[in-house]
């Protein structure tokens, strides 16, 4: 008798477990499809903040909190030619996920640049006129 309900609770907590990791996921998948389908309105969100055209290569999703923007271009349309104010060539970006769900307000606790490059009189230009 013992062995059967030793059993039966191993086959009750896999089931739970397997239960959570596919639930897990979808949410993964749904996340980076809804993060794709979103690509050119976050590009235009970045564009009109900042005032400058920002190009982004690929987007992805980790659940729970991440998000991973790669090869992100902000340019200064003032030249001739687009010549890069700064390229990152990834963004690591952690929100809260709670506020997410309860506020339903996307709010950014962590920022980290990899591989930042730029010009950087065209970079202290731009910052010192976003920050005023």
């Amino acid at each position: 008798m013992e062995n059967f309900l030793q059993k039966s609770h191993t086959k009750k907590i896999l089931i739970i477990v397997s239960i959570t990791a596919c639930a897990i996921f979808f949410a993964a998948l749904l996340g980076n499809k809804l993060l794709n389908q979103s690509k050119n309105k976050i590009e235009n969100g970045i564009e009109k903040f900042l005032g400058q055209p920002a190009t982004i290569e690929d987007l992805h999703f980790y659940f729970p909190n991440i998000i991973v923007l790669k090869n992100v271009t902000i340019q200064n349309p003032s030249y001739s030619e687009y010549k890069k104010i700064f390229f990152t060539e990834k963004i690591k970006l952690h929100f809260s996920l709670g506020r997410l769900l309860v506020k339903r307000r996307f709010v950014i606790k962590d920022v980290f640049l990899y591989k930042l490059e730029g010009n950087y009189s065209d970079f202290t230009f731009f910052l010192t006129k976003i920050v005023s």
